[in-house]
């Protein structure tokens, strides 16, 4: 199997001695949408940032197709995967054409004028992020859900062969957090791969190919959804507060039929447990 990327031993303790990642040993592949899923604090946006070149790498190594990347310039690195942050910290007062059109930076010289690739680049994912009515809406008078499409459409028109999106779904109402979700896994392909961060056991139940489970900076788990997300894989990680089912998906194009696992967090003075499908009347 091709590996994209793979990290090794990787660690990195920020200034003050805090480890935030140790000994994570992770590859990705061509056509994987990766959840990597943990609690608060477990160093699920830490791996992203290391991965993307954001944060500087104490221990350990990672590689682009067996090639070392810790001397790559910004711009090479940038061609070839791409960071989605939560979030801007700031709105910048530009259309949505343009916002998206800052993606091609890596491609362009300091004082090149787009090409007719880049904006055949920028259309492309404009369409793909269902994004092409907004073009000449300023970004401050979008929608949360339009603001997160525009941020994957940027990171769509650097044409990179990884997407690492931490926590698309942040204050989404449950109709865009699946709008979402289904673009991201649209975009996995033979030639891309996409890794993102969340805390919603239930979309990664549907949409990931593989999970990551990651608690204190390290990964305690690494396999499909139906062997992560069983309760002697998460209690350890996430304690007792939760309950576990079941649903079957239909034979279907993505090709996910079969049992899917549900789980919800629950109070914990209530002893009732789920029962059966959710279509089977299980609440």
């Amino acid at each position: 199997m091709v590996v994209l990327i793979e990290s090794s031993g990787l660690g990195h303790t920020y200034p003050g001695g805090v480890e935030a990642l140790a000994d994570l040993d992770l590859s990705i592949s061509p056509g994987e949408v990766v959840c990597i899923l943990g609690p608060n604090g477990a160093g699920k946006s830490t791996l992203l940032k290391a991965l993307a070149g954001l944060l500087p790498i104490t221990a350990g190594s990672v590689t682009w197709r067996g090639e070392a990347m810790e001397a790559w310039a910004p711009r090479h690195r940038a061609r070839r995967l791409a960071f989605v942050p939560q979030s801007l910290m700031a709105l910048p007062e530009v259309t949505v054409r343009t916002f998206v059109a800052q993606g091609r930076y890596s491609h362009q010289g300091v004082f090149a004028r787009a090409t007719p690739e880049d904006r055949q680049a920028v259309d492309q994912a404009m369409s793909q992020a269902d994004l092409v009515d907004l073009a000449a809406r300023p970004l401050p008078e979008l929608s949360g859900g339009q603001r997160q499409r525009c941020l994957v459409a940027r990171a769509l028109a650097q044409q990179a062969d990884l997407l690492l999106i931490d926590e698309p779904t942040n204050a989404l109402d449950p109709e865009h957090q699946i709008a979402v979700f289904e673009l991201i896994e649209s975009l996995a392909h033979e030639e891309r791969a996409v890794a993102v961060v969340t805390h919603d056991l239930n979309l990664a139940s549907q949409f990931a190919s593989r999970i990551v489970l990651m608690d204190g900076g390290r990964k305690v788990a690494d396999g499909t959804v139906n062997e992560v997300l069983q309760r002697s894989v998460l209690e350890p990680v996430y304690g007792s507060g939760l309950r576990y089912s079941s649903w079957r998906v239909e034979e279907g194009a993505e090709g996910k039929n079969g049992e899917r696992p549900i789980v919800l967090p629950w109070r914990s003075s209530d002893s009732s447990a789920l029962s059966g499908p959710v279509d089977g009347g299980g609440a």
